[in-house]
């Protein structure tokens, strides 16, 4: 199964689509998308493969959809991603299961700048973080229910 990338403009015209499937892999799923102030689109997702392993992806297309680059991790599903107040993108991602996290910062070149993990050792119910934020001086925040 695929996943699509659409942009319409203001007028509801489209004005590109872009088809997502990762070879080997039985299921890709955008899950978020975010722009930047130079119209760059940012497609976050995952995708599955046939032996039900998880990869997170990140994929940046420029204004006229055309594809810039495309970030896989093995062993990660992604849940969500920001800016940060310079531009570079952070995200984060469930490991394991559900009983550690990842998150990262990336560059809008798809370079990492850095990246943690954490794992909350005796929690094993599922740290399954679902929504991120930022503050004004950059620090970060991941909820989990």
């Amino acid at each position: 199964m695929a996943s699509a990338t659409i942009k319409y403009n203001s007028a509801g015209a489209q004005q590109w689509a872009q088809i997502f499937q990762l070879p080997g892999y039985e299921r890709n799923h955008s899950h978020e998308i975010i722009s930047d102030d130079l119209g760059n689109t940012y497609v976050f997702g995952y995708s599955v493969s046939f032996g039900g392993n998880y990869s997170s992806v990140i994929t940046k297309y420029n204004t006229l959809g055309i594809e810039q680059w495309r970030k896989i991790d093995n062993g990660e599903a992604n849940e969500g991603l920001l800016f940060d107040n310079s531009g570079n993108i952070v995200h984060y991602v469930n490991l394991s299961y559900g009983s550690s996290y990842g998150i990262r910062k990336i560059n809008s070149d798809g370079g990492v700048v850095w990246s943690n993990s954490m794992h909350l050792q005796g929690y094993n119910d599922g740290l399954n973080a679902k929504s991120i934020c930022n503050d004004a001086n950059d620090n970060f925040y991941i909820a989990s229910p």
